[in-house]
């Protein structure tokens, strides 16, 4: 089923017993106004229990809207409302350099050590903003958070968090919905197994899974 951007339902897209697969010209379901869509973007897999959604190597990928808390790692993008971000390994500039000749310390503005960051990407991929994460727990929303979305009326005005756990000479950092509305979109890594009523997003289309 097609999901419209304010979370009512759109048309029914019956799935039979092969895959379908959905593109912007190619395959069984195409959306040729979409821009982000790849030619043959994606294959939806049939299963007795649910069906297996598959990225086929495309420049945008797959994103699942999230139901649980999910282990995110350096490279990982997001989506919340229209805002995507990437999480990254904080890079050379952003450590403290080496002390210079003499022995001298850097001058600058005291803060927090970082154990990470997250780049805003426009359109095309752009680099768009850059935050660094100082605090092991970064919250998102469009009125009240740590990063704040104030102009997309489709961010909650709390919608999700990250949180940074050290373990060991490691950390495990965590991304999590707070129940938000339109919910947090997670890019899949890999082929994905879904349930009736979990959601998935190529382009600009959202589909949640109904079995009958």
């Amino acid at each position: 089923m097609l999901v419209q951007r304010d979370g009512s339902e759109g048309e029914v897209v019956p799935l039979g017993d092969a895959p379908m697969t959905i593109g912007r010209w190619q395959g069984d379901l195409r959306f040729p106004a979409d821009e982000f869509l790849g030619g043959l973007h994606a294959r939806v897999d049939p299963l007795a229990n649910g069906v297996r959604v598959a990225d086929l190597g495309t420049r945008n990928g797959v994103y699942l809207r999230i139901t649980r808390p999910e282990v995110v790692y350096p490279g990982d993008r997001f989506l919340l409302g229209h805002h995507l971000l990437r999480l990254e390994n904080i890079p050379p500039a952003g450590r403290e350099q080496e002390p210079g000749p003499g022995g001298a310390r850097g001058f600058g503005t005291p803060l927090q050590p970082a154990w990470g960051r997250l780049v805003l990407l426009g359109p095309g991929g752009v680099d768009a903003e850059t935050h660094y994460l100082r605090h092991p727990q970064v919250v998102f929303g469009r009125e009240l958070g740590d990063i704040v979305f104030p102009a997309d009326p489709f961010v909650s005005w709390q919608h999700a968090q990250l949180s940074m756990e050290l373990r060991g000479d490691g950390m495990s950092v965590v991304l999590t919905d707070l129940r938000s509305a339109n919910g947090t979109y997670l890019r899949t890594r890999e082929d994905v197994m879904l349930q009736p009523g979990d959601m998935f997003r190529v382009g600009d289309q959202i589909f949640r899974v109904r079995m009958h």
